[in-house]
């Protein structure tokens, strides 16, 4: 995987071990490296982006995945839904989390957030 692992404001956290082995292998399934668009956040750049108050990203539990096409966006929910909390259906990306939240799904939309469930 490659990407925004770290904060990018601050270089400070990193996903976590388990979600990165998830990750990795989603990436052996689909044989291509998978590119981290968002992973930990600070508090600061966690506001500054609009994520939540109680986001996973600031515990190193989630990631937004870039995708290029619809076919590797199904592809990835197929593969990520059995073995994560959440999955957030962005404008060229998925969100990931493996917090302790119930199992859920959502779509965003580009600048307003959640917007429902799937």
């Amino acid at each position: 995987m490659k990407g925004n692992l770290k904060c990018p404001c601050c270089s400070q956290g990193d996903i976590s071990n388990r979600l990165k082995s998830i990750i990795q292998t989603v990436e052996q399934i689909l044989g291509t490296e998978l590119t981290i668009k968002s992973g930990y956040r600070c508090k600061k750049y966690n506001a500054l982006v609009g994520g939540s108050s109680d986001s996973a990203h600031m515990k190193g539990l989630a990631a937004d995945i870039s995708f290029d096409n619809n076919v590797l966006q199904s592809r990835l929910i197929s593969l990520f839904t059995p073995v994560v909390t959440g999955i957030g259906i962005g404008d060229g990306y998925i969100h990931v989390d493996i917090d302790d939240k119930p199992k859920r799904t959502w779509i965003c939309k580009k600048s307003e957030g959640p917007v429902g469930d799937i």
